[in-house]
């Protein structure tokens, strides 16, 4: 299995990609056909829709790109199909030795993975990806083929090889794994990811957010012709799906201190509005900050007890009436987008306003893990002292620090954005909550990020079980650490590194977890042999 990266910053698209397609030639092998290729191209090119094309053509068995012409290769009887393409227009991106943002530049990132099936796919709404067949949807699900059971009883040397094969199989499971980019107003994403992994269990997805406005790019198998190799989409997402012998692990770079003892989400608003934790009012429980945090952008991180991220296709939070709903909906906000206090409000940037309860909150029932509780304020046992919030709080910065290295410690972090007076709410953009998630006060902490950053990729670097990292995609917050990709490189030596500085991540918040969005992280797929 092997891997290659290449970045050009030529300002002429096609030299760019030539020259990117070149650079991962010169690892692979001039006339290696990859299994995949990832495409990330600048949006500072006017029309950048070319490139996808561009790439494959570099690509397609017997065209060689420096002489101009076709040409049969050497030996070859049956060329093999062109790699499953996909990618899309991004802030910036990363490839080779380097990166380029907010300038010109094309980064092409090819995998060649024996026994490993590729198939690129491109989706407009949630449903699962119709590019790939019955039988590849069996395969990759752990289901049997019924056509070969039948045939087996017939008997015939060919129906004993699909048997053996099929046996092999089941000794030996597919590692299945997903890349994919996604529009920008792509709101399916947790579901379509959901989806996904209900009809593969144990995969593993990673991706991507695009810079809004900019196209997608998905490969197609059709080699009749180089302009049907490519297909520009401009909603929806594209990826591709990889099947077979080979191990994919997934993490998330970030700087997210947790502070403060866990809560409980206890009742929330329509469209992402926090309104109760621990059965009181969101804006009183986060009234005041802990020492030593004034001045740090606060998120909230956002799990269930079960251990599954919040937002899948289930049954969301919802207003508990039409007058809930309409003051949640209606909310003044008085913190701007960026998490900072308005200009024109007089609370101080370290702590939160001091919201007024609501007067018909006393005596209302909430939700609490699918059960009713009444006269939830009634029932709220009496602060924990302080002793007993440091021990919680030190509790829960050590197992972020212990669950960092493990693949997350499950949270989705969301930026508080916005509270409301009336209703007492905060408001964490336009996210599904479910009520009974376990919340966690957290703080982008730079100092602590960077160590946990550090320690994570000595982590990656270390051969285990499955040998070295063979190759990795990175994709990274436009408004985050821009230093991670550089990071990389520098700890985790000899192993190609591509992928885009983007709108929005995903992937799992821990291992075993469906992806999610995150949230001002870069987030790292890394290949590796299977042991």
């Amino acid at each position: 299995m092997r891997f290659a990266s290449g970045l050009s910053k030529r300002e002429d698209l096609s030299l760019a990609v030539v020259e990117a397609v070149a650079e991962v030639k010169a690892s692979l092998g001039h006339d290696a056909v990859p299994t995949f290729v990832q495409v990330m191209v600048s949006s500072a090119y006017a029309d950048p829709r070319a490139a996808p094309g561009y790439v494959l053509e570099c690509f397609t068995p017997g065209r060689d790109p420096h002489r101009g012409e076709t040409a049969r290769v050497s030996g070859v009887t049956d060329p093999p199909p062109p790699p499953a393409l996909f990618g899309g227009v991004v802030t910036g991106a990363i490839g080779g030795a380097g990166a380029v943002v907010d300038g010109f530049g094309v980064s092409v990132f090819a995998g060649v993975m024996p026994d490993v099936e590729a198939v690129a796919f491109a989706v407009a709404d949630a449903s699962l990806p119709s590019q790939l067949t019955a039988e590849q949807w069996r395969r990759i699900g752990g289901g049997a083929d019924d056509d070969d059971e039948s045939e087996g009883a017939r008997g015939g040397v060919g129906s004993r090889q699909k048997r053996a094969r099929r046996n092999e199989e089941r000794r030996r499971p597919p590692r299945v794994a997903a890349l994919m980019l996604a529009c920008a107003d792509f709101e399916d994403v947790e579901t379509f990811t959901g989806r996904l992994h209900a009809a593969a269990p144990g995969a593993v997805v990673a991706g991507a957010v695009a810079k809004p406005g900019g196209a997608l790019f998905s490969g197609s198998g059709d080699v009749s012709s180089v302009p049907a190799l490519a297909a520009h989409v401009t909603r929806g997402a594209v990826g591709v799906l990889l099947a077979g012998d080979f191990e994919m692990e997934t993490h998330s770079l970030h700087a997210h201190r947790p502070v403060g003892a866990p809560m409980t989400l206890t009742r929330a608003g329509a469209d992402g509005v926090v309104l109760d934790l621990d059965g009181r009012a969101a804006g009183e429980k986060l009234a005041s900050l802990p020492d030593g945090v004034a001045g740090m952008p606060v998120m909230l991180g956002m799990r269930d007890d079960d251990g599954d991220v919040v937002g899948d296709d289930e049954p969301v939070a919802n207003a508990k009436s039409d007058d809930d709903a309409s003051r949640a909906n209606e909310s003044t906000s008085f913190w701007s987008a960026d998490g900072d206090v308005r200009d024109d409000d007089a609370t101080e940037k370290s702590t939160f306003p001091r919201a007024t309860p609501s007067p018909r909150r006393r005596g209302r029932s909430a939700w609490i893990r699918g059960r009713v509780v009444d006269d939830v304020a009634e029932n709220i046992s009496s602060e924990p002292t302080v002793t007993q919030k440091d021990a919680e709080e030190a509790a829960a910065e050590a197992a972020a620090v212990s669950a960092y290295g493990a693949g997350g410690a499950g949270y989705v972090y969301r930026d508080i954005v916005g509270a409301d007076h009336e209703t007492g709410g905060v408001f964490v953009g336009q996210h599904a909550l479910r009520e009974g998630s376990r919340v966690q006060l957290h703080v982008r902490d730079a100092a602590w990020g960077k160590a946990r950053v550090k320690a994570l990729l000595a982590k990656i670097a270390s051969s285990g079980r499955s040998g070295n990292p063979a190759g990795a995609v990175m994709y990274t917050c436009v408004s985050g650490n821009r230093m991670h990709a550089g990071d990389f490189r520098e700890a985790v030596a000899a192993c190609p590194l591509g992928g885009g500085f983007v709108a929005g991540e995903i992937a799992p918040a821990e291992r075993g977890a469906r992806a999610a969005l995150q949230s001002h992280t870069s987030v790292v797929a890394v290949f590796r042999e299977r042991a």
